[in-house]
């Protein structure tokens, strides 16, 4: 595979050269393809990753970043308010996954507040929201926030249920972080 590589890029300059000083290639565009065709799954797995920004384009792995940060977003695991922006920037290409993330951490955020909440393992938003809010950890404008977030969310997460408005998806998207982000700043220093 290694002399295949190496053939490949030889063929693929000599191409590129002769396209750019006579403007035009012995090779057809066809023969090019063909050559090039061997290495197509992977160009397909790096396109999936593809970001354009104003920064122009960039690569990114975004399969072992969400990976990680599933696992670091799981129940009885502390996470540092400081690095809620480096979880949500590993998935921030993929809105689906921006919202599920939300929603995992606003389940650990108010298991936090109340780990005694008594409802298992992975407790219901809609029952920890207004436990929250009983409980007076939260204040009446969050709890709406949250509420409204948990909506969004479940549909990302389950596709199912009410189906946002694209507004309420667009809000949902702008205030994750932040909503989030408040939750765990509530939390005792541990």
């Amino acid at each position: 595979m290694r002399a295949y590589t190496i053939a490949v890029i030889f063929i693929s300059a000599w191409h590129v050269y002769f396209n750019v000083e006579k403007s035009e290639s012995p090779l057809s565009m066809i023969f090019v393809f063909f050559i090039l065709s061997p290495f197509l799954p992977f160009v397909w797995k790096e396109l999936g990753n593809i970001k354009l920004g104003k920064d122009g384009i960039a690569l990114e792995r975004l399969k072992n970043d969400v990976d990680v940060t599933i696992k670091k977003a799981t129940h009885g695991k502390a996470i540092d308010p400081k690095a809620l922006d480096d979880l949500f920037k590993t998935v921030e290409l993929n809105e689906w996954m921006t919202l599920v993330l939300a929603r995992m951490l606003m389940r650990q955020g108010l298991v936090y507040l109340v780990p005694d909440h008594g409802f298992g393992a992975s407790p219901s938003l809609s029952k920890l929201i207004p436990l929250c809010l009983q409980r007076k950890l939260i204040s009446p404008e969050e709890a709406k926030e949250l509420d409204e977030l948990r909506d969004i969310t479940f549909y990302a997460e389950w596709w199912n249920g009410r189906a946002p408005t694209h507004g309420q998806w667009r809000w949902g998207l702008d205030n994750c972080k932040k909503i989030v982000r408040d939750l765990f700043e509530k939390q005792p220093i541990s």
